[in-house]
């Protein structure tokens, strides 16, 4: 869910003058409202549930409100629930730290504790939601909001012959990570095979068309014309084999040097996205030919 400005309330401090002067009070806030609902409508709703149990909201994983001694809970019923310390201006904004363009995770916990010791454990008691936020503040600070728009990524590695490999960093390969094919003239050609995960981390889907583009020392060795949408927080693998015959693939040269992999998502822009630096890459270095993998890239 994208949360903006509407969904924020801010109070700032007040000023009252008289003849004595001016005095300011009041505090100046973010608040958020939070409600939520709770229901005895599960397997066992023919029972009621006493009071005493404990509800939590998570932010990011870390516990930040507590609705504790819930009171009795009659078969069938569903309620609304205000979350504690919530007033009908909301939450303090602090709770949801820090406002920035990343995914947040806000988690609703029912009966934290385990007090309703019939509670079917079939019954899911932890609730997700993905929120990011989409305030005024943000186009003044980071010139784009992160809601409404795809973002197409290869998440944090590629797979170079057996090895995984962390985007930015440097693949060592040795022979077990190469291919080879020896033409009629006698000649051997070397290659590797090359796995992106294509992802879309924006919160909507990325419709086609779009084109990904593969580059090995700066000449395009690959490019790959999506098929079909990705979903919001989807992805897929996207894999080439290499063989002599196949018109995309890496071929390499076996030497002592450092040789640049490297993939731009989109790169001709036919989706408009959050972050349109959509460009990521690898070293590559062979082991036989330097004689070791060194420390770092030569």
């Amino acid at each position: 869910v994208c949360l903006t400005d509407k969904d924020v309330i801010r109070t700032s401090m007040e000023t009252e003058c008289n003849e004595g002067g001016c005095i300011m009070y009041g505090e100046e806030e973010t608040l958020v409202f939070v409600e939520y609902s709770e229901g005895n409508t599960g397997e066992q709703a023919a029972y009621g549930v006493p009071n005493g149990w404990t509800n939590v909201l998570k932010y990011d994983g870390e516990e930040k409100i507590f609705n504790v001694m819930r009171p009795h809970l009659y078969s069938n019923e569903t309620r609304q629930v205000l979350a504690f310390g919530t007033n009908r201006f909301g939450v303090d904004g602090n709770v949801f730290e820090p406002f920035d363009l990343e995914v947040h995770n806000l988690t609703l916990v029912l009966d934290r504790y385990n007090n309703i010791a019939w509670r079917p454990t079939s019954m899911p008691y932890e609730h997700t939601i993905m929120i990011r936020w989409c305030l005024e503040r943000h186009m003044e600070i980071y010139g784009r909001c992160g809601c409404s728009l795809p973002n197409l990524t290869p998440a944090n590695e590629v797979y170079i012959g057996n090895q995984t490999v962390a985007w930015g960093s440097t693949a060592c390969l040795t022979s077990s990570d190469i291919k080879t094919h020896t033409t009629p003239e006698g000649e051997v050609l070397y290659g590797v095979d090359v796995t992106y995960f294509e992802y879309n981390e924006g919160l909507v889907p990325a419709h086609i068309p779009w084109t990904n583009s593969m580059f090995y020392d700066e000449v395009q060795v690959i490019t790959d014309v999506a098929q079909s949408t990705l979903n919001a927080r989807k992805g897929r693998n996207v894999t080439h084999v290499w063989t002599f015959t196949d018109i995309n693939k890496v071929t390499v040269e076996l030497d002592d040097r450092r040789h640049k992999l490297d993939i731009r998502m989109d790169a001709g822009k036919q989706v408009a996205e959050e972050d349109e630096a959509n460009f990521w890459y690898v070293w590559i270095v062979f082991q036989d030919e330097l004689g070791a993998c060194p420390l770092s890239p030569p």
